[in-house]
């Protein structure tokens, strides 16, 4: 179980993992499980990783998700320096998990920007 400090920035990553999904609009169970894995490796239980990842889904349907830009600031800010490659390592197993179009490209270019 991760310290309660860190259940805020696991949160923010558990919806930049939902914005790289979605960029297609089709999640496959190969994506969700990386995803996941990738959440459960910061000390989550894989029922939280999957609660947290449910709240992204929810809060991108309704709107409350902000930008792009935005969400990666906020990951960047959260997490040290050094733990940057990595979580930009996870970013790309889960944009992997798709076929690589212009748009999964532009979002991965958009992270190794901020991470």
């Amino acid at each position: 179980m991760p310290a309660l400090s860190d259940i805020g920035k696991l949160k923010r990553l558990a919806e930049l993992f939902v914005m790289a999904m979605k960029i297609n609009l089709a999640i496959s169970a190969e994506q969700n499980n990386a995803a996941i894995f990738c959440l459960t490796e910061y000390g989550l239980s894989e029922r939280q990783a999957e609660s947290f990842l449910n709240s992204g889904f929810d809060k991108l349907s309704r709107g409350m998700i902000r930008s792009r830009e935005q969400a990666l600031q906020e990951v960047a800010d959260a997490f040290r320096p050094r733990e940057h490659g990595y979580i930009l390592t996870q970013l790309q197993s889960i944009l992997e998990t798709q076929e690589i179009s212009p748009e999964i490209q532009e979002f991965f270019d958009l992270s190794c920007t901020y991470l």
